[in-house]
């Protein structure tokens, strides 16, 4: 079997370039007809990519309290990379970790800690009483962080890197 994080981030991929295929399919069905499953395709792409993303970093919590018999693995992988690992992949992960709190429960501290990080987060944040990152978009779903492809690649590096680090320290 190949390892868990080669299966999730394969698993990901995979699903993206589906997800693509099936929205450009949509659009260009759109440029003779106006069908409403063809119209709302292309939303229901980008809210799939985001509980893809929501996916991913739920099942990388299980896999990680699983590996220390059931302890807090997301508090136990921060340790680690903060003691031995790096500083630079331990604020992508707890940004990553914030945009996916972000996409389950809406504003709060996660949402907060974004906006306090600006560009630095790497990932596209609403600012408050913001509605859409691009005005006129069809396929966007109000979301207070974008996920689209670069996001979905960005967590699947991150979440490499951490489980990396986090097995390597064991």
């Amino acid at each position: 079997m190949h390892d868990f994080v080669e299966l999730l981030e394969r698993g990901a991929l995979l699903t993206l370039r589906c997800l693509d295929n099936q929205r450009d399919l949509a659009l260009e069905r759109l440029q003779t007809g106006a069908r409403t499953a063809d119209a709302k395709l292309p939303q229901m792409v980008s809210l799939q990519k985001a509980v893809v993303a929501i996916g991913m970093f739920a099942i990388v919590e299980a896999h990680l309290q699983d590996r220390e018999d059931g302890k807090n693995g997301f508090k136990i992988a921060l340790e680690r990379l903060g003691r031995e690992g790096s500083p630079e992949l331990k604020q992508r992960f707890l940004d990553l970790k914030d945009a996916v709190n972000v996409l389950k429960h809406g504003e709060g501290d996660s949402y907060k800690r974004l906006l306090e990080r600006g560009e630095a987060s790497r990932f596209k944040v609403t600012q408050p009483h913001q509605r859409f990152f691009h005005e006129g978009d069809v396929s966007e779903v109000t979301t207070l962080v974008q996920v689209d492809d670069a996001f979905i690649r960005e967590a699947t590096e991150v979440i490499r890197e951490v489980v990396a680090c986090v097995e390597h320290l064991t």
